[in-house]
């Protein structure tokens, strides 16, 4: 995303920042841009309208329909792998929890229902599990490991990136789904946040709030500086992207 006309915008780029497109001119605040598994769609919240609503935007034809316009939120949508189905939250019910829709619409499931929120739905590999943050525990959670937990990512090869608050400020770590001790990637670095896999779930992209003179490296993985603005998402077809610096971190071991 990009706020240099004012308002926050979704861009798509190459993987390196360069030709930049517009994909959206909504004049207000645009955000959580989810590319379709096959490249050729993305999902994003809008605030254009007043309320948060969900659109779908065809990058092939251009055309932008709205996806969900429920009263309350519709937010933080997540493709399930094959494509056709969307996992997003709903406050329909008077507490926000996880619905799974599909590309009409429609809803065709209540995935999440407590007293607590729940937000962020990430699908696994197969589709059959999905990780989501919920603070039913007291804070935003996705493990009990940390007091604040938040955005994961699911890799194709197994294994869930998150944001986690350490010691005052944001970091990455990964962890096995199936639970036990998570893996620190980032540390004194400024904040770290909304990680994302890339296609063959090896390297990630986030985003850093540090300008630093050079491209960080930590453990043996290299971090590429990619100078352009936004929290991103990686696809075949290049970056959906926002404020304010973003790092490629490349994991060496699957095993991450």
């Amino acid at each position: 995303m990009d706020n240099s006309t004012g308002y926050k915008e979704i861009y798509l780029s190459d993987y390196d920042g360069h030709r930049s497109i517009p994909l959206t001119s909504d004049r207000s605040i645009a955000l959580s841009p989810r590319i379709s598994p096959d490249g050729t769609k993305v999902l994003y919240t809008s605030y254009k309208a007043g309320q948060p609503k969900l659109y779908l935007k065809d990058l092939r034809s251009g055309l932008t329909r709205k996806l969900s316009e429920r009263k309350g939120l519709n937010i933080g949508a997540a493709w399930t792998p094959d494509g056709s189905k969307v996992a997003l939250t709903l406050s329909i019910k008077g507490n926000p929890d996880i619905f799974l829709i599909d590309l009409d619409g429609r809803i065709l499931e209540r995935l999440t229902s407590h007293w607590g929120i729940d937000v962020s739905p990430s699908f696994s590999p197969d589709g059959k599990k999905m990780a989501f943050v919920s603070n039913r525990s007291g804070s935003p959670r996705l493990t009990f490991d940390g007091n604040y937990n938040t955005s994961p990512s699911w890799s194709r090869l197994n294994r869930i990136v998150y944001t986690s608050m350490n010691h005052g400020s944001f970091d990455i770590f990964t962890i096995d789904p199936e639970g036990g001790e998570p893996r620190q990637l980032t540390e004194n670095q400024g904040n770290n946040e909304d990680p994302c896999w890339s296609p063959d779930g090896l390297p990630f992209i986030h985003h850093d709030g540090k300008w630093p003179e050079s491209a960080p490296y930590y453990e043996g993985k290299r971090a590429s500086k990619c100078p352009f603005l936004g929290s991103p998402i990686i696809d075949q077809i290049g970056i959906l992207h926002h404020y304010p610096l973003n790092y490629l971190l490349e994991i060496k071991s699957p095993a991450c």
